[in-house]
């Protein structure tokens, strides 16, 4: 017997399971130094004399204790009861307790013995792969395309709902019953799949595939779809991501009749936007900017001064995806070079002296959009470094700000100069330059295209003059023509401009001239029998005003006093008449200060 009590206590001192005795009441008779490291104590003593009441102080809920007691009287013993206790620092021990009664020999119950295994750590796995399964669930669930896990036998073992939604079919319908080659419609799509799926299983390595085929839903609808499917390491399962590709197939084909109808009418059309002109040259830059509003690849307009180049720029923006955001444009020759970095990129309050606001840059304001940048010769080479930054895709950080932006802008940029001059005279990276030089399109000057100048006057005369009481002589149109136009239509248009306002035909330099030629136009057109009482005063009116104008420096008060009228009145029939300086007008009354 003695040697029993012996073989006991030395189970009960050296067993690596917690082992503990309490009475009935909660008071606690005996523990194990397994227990009591387990709890936190340094020694059993420590453990006992620190416990009173078990229910109280050890239970992190008592109510467990009174469960635990109610199923041990009814079973006279109990297993795998999972519970909570308090270690000696505070912190809560995850536990599964096996209790029993211990009776003493008059049959009545002398104390409870539990063995108890620390399962914390169990709990804190189990838990995290639970957490773990419900975030893939999650994100297998939601992906943006239909997803399937295929078996080695082509069985579908686990759907998302987005191929539920595109097949029609119920997740129990599905899963572990439907094989993959049920719902494709075609043999040879079917054919072509099995011997990609198959053959990739030779491999070791886990190259994915990709396929289109036809995919037939439960209705019977058939749809292009799109897969790519994926070895799961270890396993013989796949997984296979499907995106429905139809309406792509739809807008494919409705974009291609849309670009041949295009194309079509470009061969006979005169404009396209704010751009005029039918000549050969610009049916070739009218095909340029369709191909450029196609992409998003940035773009460089080459031409002369007054060519256009920003109506090409605008013409692109128009016809892109990015219609619907803001075209930025950027006049980087009027930018002082000390201000380039702040008025690109932005900056963050605080950022320097004065910063007492967020400012955005040009990049900000063109999110999503076009930003044009004019005359791009003249960006220095450390702003050419800070672009170059942006258009690898490292993006920017503004003045005074910590997080970097990344946005999503696209570059058509416009020069009067060859870049490649520039490149070679060190003035432009060449890196950068590769960067801005993906689609190139050359504006030509008016010279090389006097077959557009007859639709530019009439498209300018009606621009100044809406009532079309103006008409160009023969003549007068084969001066036009045979002009040289340095200034291009910016010229043509302010000749004309001119000549609506003054009567007369003039080119730059030539205000005497047009004055002259003023006079001997109106002596002619009041001569003339078929013109109005009324529209010959008009004209007598305007014309004399607008010398009077000319002779006192577009001066109206002097001009009002000399004609003997208020300077508000003169003000109005300047309105009422069209009266507007002209280019040479303007420097005259920037430089005399009034007006």
């Amino acid at each position: 017997m003695t040697d029993d009590l012996e073989l006991y206590h030395q189970l009960f001192q050296h067993a690596p399971i917690g082992i503990i005795r309490t009475t009935l009441g909660g008071r606690l008779l005996d523990v194990n130094p397994a227990l009591a490291q387990m709890l936190g104590y340094r020694s059993v003593e420590e453990n006992i004399t620190a416990i009173k009441n078990i229910v109280s102080e050890l239970y992190v809920d008592p109510l467990h204790r009174e469960k635990l007691l109610r199923i041990t009287a009814e079973k006279d013993r109990l297993l795998n009861f999972e519970s909570q206790f308090y270690r000696k620092d505070g912190s809560i021990m995850d536990c599964r307790i096996h209790v029993r009664i211990a009776r003493g020999q008059d049959g009545g119950v002398s104390y409870l013995e539990g063995f108890v295994e620390d399962i914390s750590q169990q709990k804190r796995t189990s838990k995290a792969l639970e957490d773990s399964e419900i975030r893939y669930r999650s994100v297998f669930e939601n992906t943006g395309s239909a997803t399937i896990i295929i078996e080695a036998d082509m069985t579908i073992s686990l759907a998302n709902t987005g191929f539920v939604k595109m097949t029609g079919y119920s997740k129990k319908e599905i899963e572990g019953k439907m094989k993959w080659p049920a719902i494709i419609a075609r043999t040879e799509d079917l054919e072509r799949m099995m011997a990609y799926h198959f053959n990739r299983r030779k491999f070791e390595e886990n190259v994915p595939i990709e396929y289109e085929f036809i995919l037939m839903d439960r209705q019977g609808v058939k749809k292009n779809v799109f897969a790519r499917v994926d070895m799961i390491a270890g396993t013989q399962r796949s997984v296979a991501s499907i995106l429905d590709v139809s309406f792509l197939k739809k807008k494919g084909a409705l974009l291609q009749k849309e670009n041949l109808r295009l194309r079509s009418a470009l061969k006979d059309s005169c404009r396209l936007g704010n751009i005029i002109g039918k000549s050969l040259s610009m049916q070739q830059v009218y095909e340029m900017i369709l191909r450029a509003s196609a992409t998003d690849a940035n773009v460089i307009i080459y031409g002369k001064s007054g060519t256009g180049k920003e109506l090409v720029a605008r013409a692109i923006h128009d016809m892109s995806d990015r219609r619907d955001r803001r075209l930025v444009p950027v006049n980087c020759g009027a930018i002082p070079r000390e201000l380039m970095e702040s008025e690109f990129f932005g900056y963050r309050k605080g950022g320097f002296t004065g910063a007492v606001h967020d400012k955005p840059g040009f990049f900000d304001l063109a999110a999503g959009g076009t930003l044009f940048l004019d005359e791009l010769g003249e960006l220095t080479e450390q702003i050419q470094v800070k672009l170059l930054r942006v258009l690898e895709g490292g993006g920017y950080t503004p003045i005074g700000g910590v997080e970097p932006c990344q946005p999503d802008v696209r570059i058509v940029a416009a020069t009067n100069h060859n870049l490649s001059d520039l490149v070679r005279s060190g003035r432009m990276r060449e890196d950068f330059f590769y960067r801005i030089h993906i689609i190139p399109i050359y504006m030509p000057p008016l010279c090389e295209r006097k077959d557009d100048i007859p639709l530019l006057v009439d498209y300018f005369l009606h621009k100044y003059d809406p009532s079309r009481s103006i008409v160009l002589s023969k003549g007068e149109l084969d001066m036009l023509k045979a002009h040289d136009w340095p200034g291009n239509v910016r010229e043509l248009e302010n000749t004309l401009q001119r000549y609506v306002s003054l009567n007369a035909l003039a080119f730059a330099g030539d205000s005497y001239g047009a004055v002259k030629a003023s006079t001997k136009k109106l002596v002619h057109d009041l001569n003339a029998p078929t013109l109005h009482l009324r529209e010959a005063v008009r004209r007598f009116e305007k014309s004399y005003i607008t010398e009077s104008l000319r002779r006192h420096g577009w001066n109206r008060t002097k001009t009002a006093s000399a004609l003997g009228l208020g300077r508000k009145t003169l003000y109005l029939k300047m309105k009422q008449l069209g009266i507007t300086p002209q280019p040479d007008a303007v420097l005259e009354i920037t430089r005399s200060g009034h007006f």
